[in-house]
């Protein structure tokens, strides 16, 4: 059985609960085998089955539960940045500060 693993950058956890939404969505989401997400780290670890689904299909799953979520490359994650809205496009930031309210 063919499988693959990624690591995936996520913007605008805050606490517990935040990963936990994504976690669940994600393990609910076909072709997901594994699912974790490290609030300390801001990363998703995700094992699915590439003949079900793809990284960009597991992108959107995360990004449908209101966080952000892009493939981690060195020109488009901010490996200093000094806060967690740096990773996400202008347009997501409200719906970002909408998920920090009910944190």
């Amino acid at each position: 059985m063919t499988e693959e693993k990624k690591t995936i950058p996520i913007g605008g956890m805050h606490c517990a609960s935040c990963a936990q939404t994504i976690e669940g969505a994600l393990r609910k989401a076909p072709g997901i085998k594994e699912a974790s997400v490290n609030l300390a780290t801001e990363k998703a670890y995700v094992t699915y089955d590439p003949n079900i689904t793809n990284e960009n299909e597991v992108i959107a799953t995360i990004n449908s539960t209101g966080y952000e979520a892009r493939l981690e490359t060195k020109k488009s994650y901010c490996k200093n940045r000094r806060d967690d809205l740096c990773v996400l496009r202008a347009n997501d930031r409200k719906r970002v500060e909408e998920n920090r309210r009910h944190c």
